[in-house]
This record gives structure tokens, sequence and C-alpha cells, in this order.
């Protein structure tokens, strides 16, 4: 299993270089993160990673948050703000 979910991960990888499409590109790291997210698991790691949303600089959890245009983690409300 470990096998397929490395290749999965750099079949990822490689799609999300070349995407164009928003949507496309945030289904894509969405699936990213689930996959980090079973490695931690899997190792233990009880720790959810965390990044800084772009727009507010504050702490937003990589399970939880939006992944705009440009490939950057925003929180939901921040990212509605800067669509209106």
């Amino acid at each position: 299993m470990q096998c397929a979910t490395k290749e999965r991960w750099l079949e990822l990888c490689q799609l999300a270089i070349f995407e164009r499409d928003p949507d496309k590109f945030a289904a894509i790291s969405r699936e990213l993160w689930q996959l980090l997210a079973a490695k931690q698991q899997r190792l233990g790691i009880d720790s959810q990673p965390v990044t800084t949303c772009w727009k507010c600089s504050k702490s937003v959890s990589l399970e939880t948050c939006n992944i705009d245009e440009q490939g950057r983690a925003v929180h939901g409300e921040c990212y509605a703000k800067i669509t209106l």
C-alpha cells in the first residue's frame, strides 16, 4: 500500500505543476494534504499541519484551509472577502 501511496503522491505533484484550472488545482492540493495527514497518522504524529493564511497572517490548518488560484493557503472567510 505504501508503494501505491508514493506513486499517487508523485502523480499528484506532477499534475499540480501543470494544472491551470483553479478548481482542479484546489482538488489536487486537498488530496495531497490528505495523503500527508495519513502519513502523519501512520507515523504517530498527532499535530495537524498548520500554515499561515496569506490574507490575514493568522494560523490555518492545512486540512481545513482553502487554496487560492496561486496555490496559497487561505481561510474560507478570507477567500470569500477576496472574491467579492
